[in-house]
């Protein structure tokens, strides 16, 4: 590490170090009373902890430049590693989009064949004078397709 390296890091952990003074006091004013100023450096030393959280996909900035001293191109090998999962992702997505599109053209489909073999089985037997057999088949197929349309967009709704 250079010397101005470490003038930086010292300051940084001195700055660091009278803000952590400054919230313990907040909490408690009377925190360090009676306790000698090297003493005092010496717990908020060893108090002051670095956390550091990142959230989404790929590390912060310095991170990255960390992995890019310890491996060659490390940052552009994670970027091309975070693109390929998207485009990975994606491609998925879109053929669940594509399969649940397909599976509601196909129900629709045998939807309409049943509901015209359903209705010309009732005509057929309407006009074979089986007019009570006729009402009942002819009314319970649109019923229940008018009814499976409602609820299943009922269901779609509430999703």
């Amino acid at each position: 590490m250079s010397k101005k390296s470490e003038e930086i890091e010292t300051n940084r952990t001195s700055n660091e170090l009278i803000q952590l003074e400054e919230e313990l006091k907040t909490v408690d004013p009377t925190i360090f009373d009676g306790i000698n100023p090297a003493k005092k450096k010496a717990l908020l030393s060893t108090t002051l902890i670095h956390v550091r959280s990142h959230s989404g996909p790929l590390p912060d900035p310095e991170s990255m430049a960390s992995y890019n001293s310890i491996i060659p191109n490390g940052a552009e090998r994670l970027m091309a590693m975070a693109e390929k999962e998207q485009e990975n992702r994606h491609s998925i997505q879109n053929k669940i989009i594509g399969s649940k599109i397909q599976l509601a053209i196909r129900g629709q489909l045998i939807g309409l064949f049943i509901g015209t073999l359903g209705i010309c089985g009732a005509l057929y037997l309407s006009y074979n004078d089986h007019d009570t057999v006729a009402a009942i088949i002819g009314g319970t197929t649109v019923v229940t397709l008018v009814s499976a349309f409602i609820f299943g967009k009922n269901q779609e709704n509430k999703k």
